[in-house]
């Protein structure tokens, strides 16, 4: 008897956080990311990324909307990489816990700088990704990034990177 009893109140508690959740149209956020070049002898970078996302269809469980995004990576003269990427993202709500899972594939443009002597590179070109990730609600508006997984691929750099992130979302 009272073990079901708790199981009530954890399914009743579960359900006012996920209840909590507004869905926001808007997001804004930051995030120390970490990243490699996939590249041979380059080091692990790091540096900040920042964007801002609009979901403009929401539907049972998911939404559907666009992200634009700006990283910076400047972690040493010898390798960095700066990059502006957009496109769609869809964004799955998982019933009655305040996380939402979000995939992305973005296209831009990426300017990087990699090696050194006869193998140095340093150019621009275009940049595309794909990403995936998890935020969970902290307050009402205000979201942990809790991990973002990029694959990216640099046109021009004959070399992927796979860049992690951790950072805020702010919802409006």
């Amino acid at each position: 008897m009272r073990l079901s009893g708790l199981r009530c109140l954890l399914v009743v508690g579960l359900g006012l956080l996920g209840a909590g959740v507004s869905k926001a149209q808007v997001g804004v956020y930051g995030a120390f990311s970490t990243a490699q070049l996939t590249a041979a002898n380059t080091p692990r970078i790091y540096g900040g990324m920042f964007g801002v996302y609009y979901d403009a269809k929401h539907y049972p469980g998911i939404s559907l909307g666009l992200d634009g995004r700006f990283t910076a990576l400047p972690s040493n003269s010898s390798t960095s990489t700066k990059s502006v990427l957009v496109g769609p993202r869809a964004v799955v709500h998982i019933p009655l816990v305040p996380l939402r899972v979000f995939g992305e594939a973005l296209i831009g443009g990426a300017h990087t700088t990699t090696g050194q002597g006869t193998a140095h590179y340093d150019g621009g070109g275009m940049e595309t990704a794909w990403n995936i990730g998890v935020d969970a609600t902290i307050f009402p508006h205000l979201d942990w990034r809790v991990l973002e997984f990029d694959d990216g691929h640099i046109i021009g750099v004959a070399s992927g990177i796979k860049t992690v992130s951790s950072g805020v979302v702010v919802r409006f």
